[in-house]
């Protein structure tokens, strides 16, 4: 579903620009329906990493929370950690 609506939304956008251009009274002539067309072809590039980025920085503050909270945890003590270390066996 999202990527039917994702690879449609430059028609849909195209349309919609179109539409309200000649809604307030502008006429649509050749020339600008395809400086628009090529504008919107040049800005479908940058607009197709937006998603990559809002996942990467949802990644990078799930990996910052889990840092932080390893971070926070109380030290662990010599004797917990001979303990620790006698039930695996000699390392």
């Amino acid at each position: 579903m999202f990527s039917l609506i994702w690879t449609s939304a430059p028609i849909l956008v195209s349309l919609i620009s179109f539409f309200t251009f000649v809604y307030q009274g502008n006429q649509l002539t050749v020339s600008v329906a395809f400086t628009s067309i090529a504008l919107f072809s040049m800005i479908r590039q940058p607009l197709n990493v937006i998603p990559a980025w809002i996942v990467q920085i949802l990644q990078t503050g799930v990996a910052l929370k889990r840092i932080e909270k390893y971070l926070e945890e109380d030290e662990v003590d010599e004797q917990v950690f001979s303990i620790k270390r006698v039930s695996y066996g000699p390392s």
